[in-house]
């Protein structure tokens, strides 16, 4: 699955949460892909995908087009990087975002003990909704 589907995946799912959301196509360096408004509250969701779980324990995840840039936004606005590896989803927060760019990438056991929610095989909406917005 590449990156632009676990774009449509989590746009799908967060307006079926009855979210307005826009797709942003590189409009400004660094923005992030996904805005999305529930309830007066906008958050900003930049998406990586990876197709397949290094075969060794210590080999880095990382996307090369993954920019200091669309790190420092996350930072800045307290937006989220949602990750998709194989069919597992993994969010993080800004803060996280960016100490991920700094170190190029984490362990696989970094990317999973790291983040703010874990989901194999797909997202829970209903959890997305409450990691990213709090109710």
């Amino acid at each position: 699955m590449a990156e632009v589907t676990a774009v449509d995946y989590v746009l799908d799912g967060l307006r079926r949460l009855g979210a307005h959301c826009v797709k942003h196509n590189d409009i400004n360096v660094g923005i992030a892909d996904i805005s999305a408004c529930l309830e007066g509250d906008t958050q900003w969701i930049e998406m990586k995908a990876t197709e397949r779980w290094p075969a060794r324990p210590h080999t880095r995840i990382w996307w090369d087009h993954y920019t200091e840039q669309q790190a420092l936004f996350l930072r800045k606005r307290e937006g989220w990087l949602m990750v998709r590896v194989g069919r597992d989803y993994m969010l993080y927060e800004g803060r996280e975002a960016w100490a991920i760019w700094e170190a190029r990438g984490y362990t696989a056991s970094m990317m999973k003990s790291r983040s703010v929610a874990f989901w194999p095989g797909k997202i829970p909406w209903i959890a997305l909704r409450r990691a990213v917005y709090g109710w």
